[in-house]
């Protein structure tokens, strides 16, 4: 895969340096020329008077643009993460947290908003999904619901398996 940049920069989180490396160092000849941005900054759909800078800018993890198959975004959690009755907890040695928006929702709004911007300035549309990676726990302490299809998330065991058939299989 083209990683862009081709480096991680020095505060990169640790759960998507070990994305990063997992794409970079991908050996399946399907994706060789799939282009990777990593921390994508992203313009959404805010009027000129309420661009903050805080608000103006979506941020995908990874997003992936597959060369006859469409676009993958890829958001990214680290720790341990759980659901239930719709609320996402994190938690990693020292604290444990509520988050303010699911790791699906993320994914969603910067799929929708990415295919907005493709269509305003292209005037094209593109297939596409997004993909969750928790790549340092299991997906048991996760509530399956309407919300998601745990086909679209992606645990420690699948991520250090055969990772780019999860890319493929989501693309379906």
């Amino acid at each position: 895969m083209i990683l862009i940049p081709p480096y991680c920069h020095h505060e990169t989180p640790k759960s998507e340096r070990k994305v990063f490396e997992k794409l970079k160092n991908d050996r399946n000849p399907k994706t060789k020329n799939w282009v990777v941005y990593h921390s994508l900054n992203y313009p959404v759909n805010i009027k000129k008077k309420g661009r903050l800078s805080y608000t103006y800018f979506g941020e995908s993890d990874f997003l992936i643009l597959a060369k006859n198959i469409g676009i993958i975004n890829i958001e990214v959690k680290g720790g341990s993460i759980t659901s239930e009755n719709g609320i996402w907890m994190i938690s990693n040695r020292s604290e444990k947290k509520k988050l303010n928006k699911s790791p699906i929702k993320q994914a969603h709004d910067t799929k929708y908003d990415i295919q907005s911007y493709i269509k305003k300035k292209f005037n094209k549309k593109f297939p596409q999904e997004y993909l969750v990676i928790f790549p340092d726990c299991s997906t048991a302490g996760i509530e399956d619901n309407i919300e998601f299809s745990k086909e679209n998330l992606l645990d420690v065991d699948q991520f250090y398996g055969n990772f780019s058939e999860k890319l493929f299989s989501i693309t379906k």
